[in-house]
């Protein structure tokens, strides 16, 4: 949406799109979607600037083995710097520009299932987002509605910022705040209602207001936060006064080892970390124009591989994707996933490939996407409603278009069966454990960096969040209802998959 109001054209070609396949007083519906090849070309351009997760997940190799005819030593840490990939001179004609275009002529064939190496938003490999349709869907569809219910503009006085905030996920340093003035297609809102709207229009401000605090959860990823410069210092004297003779020697020890890429030289103990910026995925960029695509960094006691060429990731994510099938475990995504018991930091094995199974052929395939095709229009045009009330005042766009997505995804986790007022209390709980599930995993642990002192916790990690508590709570809920019930409960959400999949 930022991009587009920066470049007024390519939102006026969008609308003009919708409004010659949709109609322009009518509602656009998902089957609408396959016949909007601008809408999905801004889709693509957005995420070739604004990879959601520019580093990707962390992995490493399970054996030592050979990258861009460098060695790489087991266990080494891995990060595939899509953000830099995605803006490679080399690949892409004027990289920094905002031009859909270039996925409607040249680029036109460019999917996001990582098949060219050249735009890869979601990974590749084994490893691939398993949710990629479901992101396709609902990207799309919530962006043409909103193209086609509404012109978008600035403030007046206001001054459009594309600046970007690092962290677990990239976003935008400040909320995008624009104002909506409703189109023709507006008047086709009406039409549509729903058992809980009212209930739905009462608690959803509150439900913006209970997000305004994600606007700060990604900061916390960056080692230099502010707010933690003190703790940071001290932990940091105990170490250097504690270990640091024991880590040098190591250190000196691997000084020189012949094959390894190159990269920038550290300090003894902290390596590069002194010398990293807040912007990371940037700072790794700029790195990679001295050192090359396949760079080696040292931070704490991790070594550290940055590939930032396409060329670089098709031989991890390709050529030895079996041996980079392991995400690499952080302290504190071990502690929310019990050890790993999820798909996302689950080894690669026979469970794992249960797990992903289980996602892909039940719960993610195309039949049971479709059956939640309801929930996901009813969610969008509860937000649309919205919108056309505060048509004419600022609105944080972001905070709507994250509102709705959770929504969907709960939904579709368990259904509307709920009565609206539990539904809604449930949403806000779970909400709340997500945020700080985010929050805990994109803090910087001392841990990560310096194993040996994982048993010591002295970020106090270890008794944060785990999600199994309001899940467990939905599951009891629903195995009540199914109970007092019986067959008259037939909502379809990923519960019910999951009980069928459990039937004899």
């Amino acid at each position: 949406m930022a991009e587009m109001i920066g470049k007024p054209e390519t939102m006026r070609k969008a609308q003009e799109e919708l409004d010659s396949v949709v109609g322009k007083e009518e509602i656009v519906d998902e089957s609408h979607i396959g016949k909007l090849p601008y809408l999905e070309a801004l889709v693509k351009e957005t995420l070739r600037l604004h990879p959601p997760v520019p580093l990707l997940l962390p992995r490493y190799p399970t054996t030592t083995c050979n990258i861009g005819g460098y060695i790489i030593p087991k266990g080494t840490k891995v990060f595939i710097n899509v953000w830099s990939i995605h803006r490679d001179p080399a690949v892409w004609e004027n990289p920094l520009e905002f031009k859909p275009e270039r996925f409607l002529s040249g680029m036109s064939k460019l999917d996001y299932y990582g098949n060219n190496f050249n735009f890869i938003p979601f990974g590749s490999g084994r490893r691939i987002c398993v949710g990629i349709t479901l992101v396709e869907k609902m990207s799309l569809y919530i962006l043409a509605t909103m193209l086609h219910c509404f012109d978008w503009s600035s403030p007046d006085g206001t001054k459009l910022d594309l600046v970007e905030k690092f962290g677990i996920v990239l976003k935008k340093e400040k909320q995008l705040v624009v104002i909506p003035t409703a189109r023709p297609s507006c008047a086709k809102l009406r039409e549509f209602e729903y058992k809980r709207t009212a209930e739905t229009n009462r608690t959803v401000l509150s439900v913006y207001i209970c997000y305004s605090d994600m606007s700060e959860v990604s900061h916390a990823w960056s080692w230099y936060q502010n707010e933690e410069s003190q703790r940071m210092a001290l932990t940091f004297f105990f170490i250097l006064s504690t270990i640091i003779f024991i880590l040098y020697l190591k250190s000196e020890m691997t000084k020189g080892v012949p094959g390894l890429p190159p990269g920038p030289r550290g300090l003894p103990l902290v390596g590069y970390l002194p010398f990293l910026r807040s912007d990371l995925h940037s700072c790794f960029a700029d790195l990679a124009r001295i050192f090359g695509p396949v760079m080696m960094i040292k931070l704490g006691s991790r070594q550290c591989l940055i590939l930032s060429s396409p060329e670089a990731a098709k031989e991890v994510l390709r050529d030895h994707d079996a041996t980079f099938a392991n995400h690499d475990m952080t302290v504190a995504g071990s502690i929310i996933t019990f050890g790993g018991q999820d798909m996302v930091f689950q080894p690669y094995g026979p469970l794992w490939r249960a797990l992903r199974k289980a996602s892909v052929r039940e719960l993610l395939n195309a039949r049971t996407l479709d059956s939640f095709r309801t929930l996901r229009q009813q969610e969008v045009t509860l937000m649309a409603k919205e919108l056309q009330r505060r048509a004419g005042m600022p609105v944080a766009v972001g905070q709507m278009v994250f509102v709705t997505s959770f929504n969907v995804i709960t939904a579709m986790l368990w259904g509307n069966w709920l009565v609206a007022a539990k539904l809604e209390r449930i949403r806000v709980e779970f909400r709340e454990v997500v945020v700080g599930i985010v929050d805990l995993l994109g803090v910087t642990n001392v841990s990560d960096i310096f194993p040996i002192l994982e048993r010591m916790d002295l970020q106090g990690v270890q008794h944060k969040e785990k999600l199994d508590g309001v899940l467990s709570t939905v599951i009891d809920q629903r195995e009540r209802t199914v109970n007092t019930h019986g067959d008259q409960e037939k909502a379809q959400d990923f519960l019910r998959v999951g009980e069928e999949g459990r039937s004899p």
